[in-house]
């Protein structure tokens, strides 16, 4: 990786050894964090679909919105 964790934030990271992985910020639960993430993902999964699908169906009201401002905007100009 090479890159200083400092360079991935807007602060400076204070008393974060470079070299910490996700393990050592899990703390003593980090054992479990696998079959954790492994039981949780599916769910997160049909989340982010269901959220994609609720983009999908407002996108023709976003377009027509967009259209009604830039005709609104014509107008003034």
């Amino acid at each position: 990786m090479g890159e200083a964790l400092e360079e991935f934030g807007d602060e400076p990271v204070k008393g974060l050894d470079r070299d910490t992985t996700l393990r050592g910020l899990a703390g003593p639960d980090a054992d479990n964090m696998p079959g954790e993430l492994a039981e949780e993902l599916p769910r997160a999964m049909d989340a982010m679909a269901d959220t994609a699908k609720g983009f999908a169906a407002m996108l023709p009201a976003l377009r027509e919105m967009g259209r009604d401002r830039r005709r609104t905007l014509e107008k003034m100009l």
